[in-house]
């Protein structure tokens, strides 16, 4: 694979779009647990 100026940006995106792609599941999976948590605190009054 020859680094050419077209090729840069791919190299650049895919790093890129698997660092989103954990940051949005990793934030999300502690937003789900927090809306579990606070729904079965509630729950329980």
């Amino acid at each position: 694979m020859t680094l050419g100026p077209a090729s840069i940006p791919l190299v650049l995106f895919f790093p890129l779009l698997f660092a989103g792609i954990v940051l949005v599941a990793w934030l999300s999976r502690g937003l789900i647990f927090r809306l579990l948590r606070w729904h079965y605190w509630r729950s329980r009054r």
